[in-house]
């Protein structure tokens, strides 16, 4: 009866045991796939500052690329004006 309960109690350990390297197990992997949650929300958080620093950029693209655009239409509506002025000149001026 001894050897019986003696060989249920290492039955009952070794169950235990493997249960136990289950649960270390799936601890290791909760772990690693935080530190994998972790770094991705890193790189998600980088990549909207850039993402938000890029548009900041955009837009200073955007208003000079306007600034430079209206200065090249005064300067085109200037020139055909003296244009304009130059021909009328030479016609009464002769």
């Amino acid at each position: 009866m001894r050897n019986k309960a003696r060989e249920d109690c290492d039955a009952a350990n070794a169950v235990r045991k493997a249960a136990e390297d289950k649960v270390g197990d799936a601890e290791a992997g909760v772990a690693e796939t935080k530190k994998k949650l972790d770094n991705s929300m890193a790189a998600f958080s980088e990549n909207e500052e850039s993402l938000e620093s890029a548009n900041v950029k955009l837009l200073e693209v955007d208003k000079s690329l306007e600034s430079a655009s209206a200065h090249a239409e005064r300067r085109h509506d200037g020139g055909i004006v003296q244009l304009s002025l130059k021909i009328q000149h030479r016609e009464t001026c002769g």
